[in-house]
């Protein structure tokens, strides 16, 4: 029996689709109480970030009117974006672009996560769904006077606290790549590698290993036959040598200054900005230090 054929579908039949696949009314809205503080700090620099003057939903991530950025790169944006929908946080605006989802044998079958926008999907305690004005107003009271002490919390902010360093990193590591024109991708060693490093050094530290790192594997190819040259592959072996040498005190390092073409996150500035009431910590102090000289205390309760 042969394959039929998937018709073209009009505009009409697509909206329909989608309309129905991601329909509002058919999903319960999520108690605020019930968001954990990682889940309010992505959706509190969601809000500052991915927002219009409408303040009614959060737009595209790929919308060119937007003149901040959430998270450090696009990968961790839309894990972001992927962990609020995935606990029906967020819900997928039906009323996107229609060249944003996805169709297949005349269904619906997805959507891209950076071309469609979102609706917020929490209630306080009618169960009614609240506007993302209020949503605003209430995580950001929540965020900024109560701070959580309980020890599964407490691990999750720590962990959001190296990730985003993390992806710092990895963000000005694909900057430079892009500026050089290197084809280098990042894996699994190199993200261990990185992680070892954040466990003694600062992000801005870690931009300066990084240039070092390059100059050393450009240098290395230099020196080799045309045919067998393989620029960016000793990066990763770079980046640890030269960060153990810094630990040992046997190579100089500096603090490097964020990129203007690198702005800094808005999740960076709702988490050690305005909840810490601090500067740019993530980035100049070493993570792991700053864990356990301040942040720690923050998170403890007293009667620990």
């Amino acid at each position: 029996m042969k394959k039929q054929k998937s018709q073209n579908l009009s505009k009409k039949e697509k909206l329909k689709l989608v309309m129905a696949k991601y329909c509002l009314k058919s999903k319960k809205s999520i108690e605020l109480k019930t968001v954990s503080y990682r889940e309010k700090l992505y959706l509190l620099a969601a809000f500052r970030a991915l927002t219009n003057e409408s303040f009614n939903m959060i737009l595209p991530l790929n919308n060119e009117g937007l003149f901040k950025t959430l998270s450090p790169n696009k990968d961790m944006d839309e894990n972001i974006l992927d962990c609020l929908y995935s606990s029906d946080i967020i819900l997928v605006n039906p009323g996107s672009d229609l060249d944003s989802f996805q169709f297949k044998n005349n269904k619906c079958v997805g959507f891209k996560v950076d071309e469609v926008s979102w609706i917020v999907n929490l209630s306080s305690q009618n169960g009614k769904r609240l506007e993302l004005s209020d949503c605003y107003r209430l995580i950001y009271d929540n965020l900024t006077k109560f701070v959580p002490t309980s020890e599964k919390e407490r691990n999750q902010v720590y962990s959001f606290t190296m990730n985003l360093a993390l992806n710092e990193v990895e963000s000005y590591i694909q900057f430079k790549m892009d500026e050089l024109n290197y084809r280098y991708e990042l894996g699994k060693k190199t993200y261990i590698y990185i992680f070892q490093l954040l466990n003694f050094l600062s992000v801005s530290e870690i931009y300066d290993i990084i240039d070092k790192a390059i100059d050393v594997d450009y240098l290395s190819n230099s020196r080799i036959e045309l045919k067998t040259k393989c620029y960016g592959s000793g990066i990763s072996s770079n980046l640890l040598e030269l960060g153990e040498m810094a630990k040992r005190e046997e190579l100089s390092i500096k603090k490097m200054p964020r990129k203007k073409s690198l702005n800094r996150s808005e999740l960076s500035r709702v988490f050690y900005q305005l909840i810490h009431m601090g500067g740019d910590e993530g980035f100049v102090n070493c993570p792991i230090d700053f864990w356990n000289e301040t942040l720690t205390n923050c998170y403890t309760s007293t009667s620990e």
